[in-house]
């Protein structure tokens, strides 16, 4: 379902690109979302929505993107041509990029949503959830590409998805990954070698803390799947839609300037879940603590290749996030 849709998206910009020879807005009707419709103009791709609730709204220009709030343009939808007043976000450019990220940004809106909202404060909220969504695409990367696919990953294959979202990246200075009460989990990804990065205070934790660390093996592979593809299945088998919108909003933040680059990189689900093992943080080799006095923020490479895993029967008592996390999903990943 969710690749079919995103497939529909795609063909319908094909269908308008090919039939963009008008000066007004070129539109096609999203199916499933009667008040949404695709649009082109002068080569830059649209999305055009009902008209909005004006109150407290602003036009509002990006560096990539510019909205307009109820404006009255004449919109072309097959043969038909009508001057209506509506909303639009429309790109600025019609760069590759550009517009791979506008279609991925609006399906994954789309689909956090519950069927059919057509109230004018329901399209204010569409429209600047992706505003939102294209101003953090300015920041810089707080992670890599692979180590968000490991955590998604992760997410995906919990018991309760909805739950690992709403425990994930949920503290202030997010020292560790996932966090619920006094457990934490710190996920780590790796290519080759179970080897991981770590810092000195995630592996010299309070003693307060119960501190697990998941590591994954990933391998890279054209026919597996891109954190986008995680997100999307994810969207589906999530149950709020506040929580959908949450792991969007976390998912761009997290790579920011490096949204743009994470479709073509693509891992292996299945041999990721065959890799994936868990450690109590008090057996990751690591320097003495406490560290000398003056020296901070020490970062080293730890070797967990002979490192003692944690049995399933560990992993069920450690508490209800773990739990959560390690419970299969029997859902499976396309």
């Amino acid at each position: 379902m969710n690749r079919k849709f995103e497939d529909e998206l795609k063909k319908i910009y094909q269908n308008l690109i090919a039939g963009d020879d008008s000066k007004s807005y070129f539109a096609q009707p999203v199916p499933g979302y009667p008040w949404v419709r695709l649009a082109i103009k002068d080569g830059c791709l649209a999305l055009v929505t009902l008209q909005t609730d004006p109150a407290g709204l602003y036009d509002i220009e990006l560096e990539h993107i510019k909205v307009q709030f109820n404006l009255r343009v004449e919109i072309q939808t097959d043969s038909k041509l009508k001057t209506e007043t509506v909303s639009i976000i429309e790109c600025k450019h019609a760069e590759p990029w550009l517009v791979t990220t506008f279609l991925e940004l609006t399906f994954m809106v789309l689909l956090s949503l519950n069927p059919d909202p057509a109230s004018p404060d329901d399209v204010n909220k569409v429209l600047l959830n992706l505003v939102n969504l294209f101003r953090a695409l300015k920041q810089p990367s707080g992670k890599s590409i692979q180590g968000l696919w490991g955590e998604l990953f992760v997410i995906y294959e919990s018991h309760d998805p909805t739950e690992a979202v709403r425990n994930w990246h949920s503290t202030p200075n997010d020292r560790y990954d996932f966090a619920k009460i006094l457990e934490r989990i710190e996920i780590k990804t790796t290519i080759g070698v179970r080897r991981h990065s770590f810092s000195h205070e995630q592996l010299a934790s309070l003693l307060s803390l119960k501190v697990t660390i998941a590591s994954l093996i990933l391998n890279r592979s054209d026919e597996g799947l891109s954190c986008s593809d995680i997100i999307a299945n994810l969207l589906t088998r999530i149950s709020e839609p506040k929580i959908r919108h949450e792991l969007i909003a976390k998912c761009v933040k997290t790579l920011g300037s490096e949204w743009r680059h994470q479709s073509p990189i693509k891992f292996d689900s299945s041999s990721a879940r065959i890799a994936l093992k868990w450690f109590d943080v008090g057996s990751i080799p690591k320097i003495p603590s406490p560290l000398p006095q003056h020296i901070h923020n020490v970062k080293y490479e730890s070797d967990l290749q002979t490192t003692p895993e944690l049995t399933g029967e560990e992993l069920g008592n450690r508490g209800p996030l773990l739990k959560n996390l390690t419970m299969s999903s029997s859902q499976t990943l396309t």
